[in-house]
């Protein structure tokens, strides 16, 4: 469970937000949370009973993927019709218990256009994408510069803000894991246990991605 206490990643203004799905109820939302001392992305679909798509990790493998989305803005733009995606397999569970949760996909799509999700494992859960883009109430507007170039602004904007909010929120918020007896601790409930990294080194057609 995330943290319940009320912080700076709870303001509306750090959410990401993509189109209403059909029968939504509201737009889907894509935070940032943090729960027992590690990082969770958390994707609410905004469609009735459909839960709620969770990637957990560790600050090294978050920190990982801001550091994924900078390399991503370097990326060229993939030609018509193509997309660049990175990935991060996000494992739960320990020994045989061991499985692939979800993955975090980080893209560009063939505008220049950058995006973030998670895809669930759970083939009943939708596919959402968050594109990076100018805040509802703030348009940039700058002689000459693309669509790309505003997604790029807003996911370094995105990088930034949460490189430095998240490093004071964990070291303020930690809480020393406590181990018992039989090797386990008090924080072994979490589903940061793992990560696997794919980068995909040629665009993928539209058919290859969900969406």
């Amino acid at each position: 469970m995330p943290d319940s206490k009320k912080n700076i990643l709870s303001h509306s203004k750090m959410t990401l937000t993509a189109p209403k799905l059909p029968n939504g109820s509201f737009p889907p939302k894509f935070k940032v949370q943090t729960y027992n001392n590690n990082v969770q992305f958390a994707i609410f679909t905004g469609l009735d009973n459909s839960g709620v798509i969770n990637a957990g990790m560790d600050p090294i493998t978050f920190y990982t993927v801001l550091a994924m989305i900078e390399r991503m803005i370097k990326e060229p733009t993939p030609a018509k019709d193509e997309v660049i995606t990175y990935k991060v397999e996000n494992d739960q569970g320990r020994g045989k218990d061991k499985a692939l949760k979800s993955t975090t996909v980080i893209g560009k799509d063939s505008e220049g256009v950058l995006f973030i999700s998670v895809l669930s494992t759970d083939s009943s859960m939708p596919k959402v994408k968050f594109n990076f883009n100018t805040d509802y109430y703030h348009r940039i507007s700058i002689p000459g510069v693309s669509k790309a170039t505003v997604s790029e602004l807003a996911a370094q904007a995105w990088v930034d803000a949460l490189r430095v909010i998240m490093g004071v929120h964990l070291t303020t918020t930690y809480e020393p894991v406590v181990f018992n007896g039989g090797g386990n601790n008090n924080r072994s409930n979490n589903n940061n246990s793992g990560g696997g990294f794919n980068h995909s080194e040629s665009p993928t057609t539209d058919g290859d991605i969900p969406w």
